[in-house]
């Protein structure tokens, strides 16, 4: 099989490769609640079938609820409300009439389409809210009666609203939650990628691939940076400074891409060093027990800002690197009292791995500093970091909704022809369903809907 037809089938099985992780039991019981609430409600009053609205408005509006800071959740979910409420009476008010429900069908899927101009989340809100409106229109779009369209509009609200209510619970109690959570998982995803370096292999044939992965693992633990930087933002936006704790999570934030930087030159110098004997035969265990070290005090680290714990030990860590620097002594010892010529190269050599234990020294150090400052935000106290105001960054000026709308409605816009043809097909879908009258003919329309 040529190379480039094997790579693509590597990566394509790739993708339905399960990822590490743990289950979110947290988020799988409040979806459980989000959806047996409406339920129970309905079956109490003795109207379990007018639930249904409300399950559905609940289970779309929980749907949008992809992680971030409170404040950006409760914009994402408050949108998501609306647009699926407004979904629902567009539905009822255009359900009666064929000729009325298909262009108000291609309307409503292409300014979908277009949502994607103010990036994913919009894009989210915009598929849960037409799929609502494709549902509504086949389902529960036929009562002509007014007072029951606004009672539909009123239990879709309410059901919004629940799964505003379990998503925004701790708001009050714990604000900075959020942001807390995403430097914890910058640190997991460092742990993973600092372990993946201390298994560089020794060979060239397997570091090519090795360093795939290794490539992967930097991308991760960039995506996760980004977000967490993203969430830091929105926590204190509006502020002029950060306070105490602001400080010091937005420190622990920016050390990652440090450590990040730190690693990669690191494994620079060991595929350099990899191939001398020096370092083959005396010092590899040493430099591979420091890298496992502090690989497992990043991940303690993960796990005390996670847990709320205040104390972070790290003792592995410095014993590894007391056993390197022992090593380290004695090899240096060896190299200098030799004079045969013959090993001159071991100068070299000696050059290098001094390189390397100077930066593990210097990693393990950061990691300590990063302990500290864990310590002394979930004491509240102030003793790592300069007392200096920390100020948000600067977000780079966006161009309007009315310009960004004018530059995109043009056939030279991608945004533009997805939306243009997921209106057509969906809209051809709709009216194909009902022309021939499909029973659960709403199928053919979600599935191109889904599709595109």
């Amino acid at each position: 099989m040529p190379s480039d037809h094997r790579q693509s089938l590597n990566w394509l099985l790739q993708q339905f490769q399960p990822l590490p992780g743990k289950p979110d039991i947290l988020y799988g019981l409040r979806t459980l609640l989000v959806v047996s609430g409406p339920i129970a409600v309905g079956f109490i009053t003795g109207h379990p079938a007018a639930s249904t609205i409300a399950v559905m408005g609940a289970m779309f509006v929980g749907m949008v609820d992809t992680g971030g800071a409170y404040r950006q959740k409760a914009t994402v979910m408050l949108a998501a409300t609306i647009g699926v409420t407004v979904a629902l009476l567009i539905a009822n008010l255009v359900s009666s009439n064929l000729w009325l429900a298909i262009p108000t069908t291609f309307l409503v899927m292409f300014i979908a389409g277009l949502a994607g101009l103010f990036g994913t989340i919009a894009g989210t809100v915009s598929l849960v809210t037409s799929t609502m409106f494709i549902v509504s229109l086949a389902k529960f779009a036929s009562f002509p009666d007014l007072s029951t369209v606004f009672l539909q509009c009123a239990l879709c609200l309410a059901g919004g609203v629940w799964a505003m209510v379990l998503s925004l619970l701790l708001w009050v109690l714990r604000p900075y939650t959020p942001a807390i959570e995403a430097a914890s998982s910058c640190y997991a995803t460092l742990s993973k990628f600092l372990q993946m370096a201390s298994e560089i292999p020794l060979t060239l044939e397997e570091r090519q691939k090795w360093a795939e992965q290794f490539l992967q693992g930097q991308d991760s633990v960039i995506q996760d940076l980004t977000s967490a930087r993203s969430v830091w933002g929105a926590v204190w936006t509006g502020r002029e400074t950060a306070d105490l704790r602001g400080n010091q999570l937005l420190v622990l934030i920016e050390d990652v891409n440090q450590i990040t930087n730190s690693v990669v030159a690191l494994v620079e110098l060991l595929a350099i060093a990899s191939s001398r004997p020096l370092f083959h035969q005396q010092l590899h265990r040493e430099i591979q027990q420091v890298l496992e070290a502090s690989a497992t005090g990043l991940q303690i680290l993960s796990d005390a800002l996670a847990k709320g714990k205040n104390v972070v030990r790290l003792g592995d860590i410095d014993r590894a690197i007391e056993a390197l620097e022992y090593q380290w002594q004695v090899i240096h010892s060896q190299v200098l009292n030799q004079a045969s010529l013959a090993h001159a190269d071991d100068y070299a050599d000696l050059v290098s791995i001094g390189k390397i234990v100077a930066s593990l020294k210097a990693l393990a150090e950061q990691i300590h500093t990063d302990a500290e400052i864990a310590t002394d935000l979930q004491r509240g106290e102030r003793r790592s970091i300069a007392q200096l105001n920390i100020y948000p960054p600067i977000e780079p000026q966006r161009s309007s909704i009315i310009d960004t709308l004018r530059n995109n409605l043009t056939f030279n816009s991608v945004i533009f022809r997805h939306a243009l043809r997921l209106a057509l097909i969906v809209t051809t879908a709709q009216l194909v369903a009902l022309l021939l009258q499909v029973p659960t003919g709403y199928w053919v329309t979600l599935t191109a809907v889904v599709a595109q």
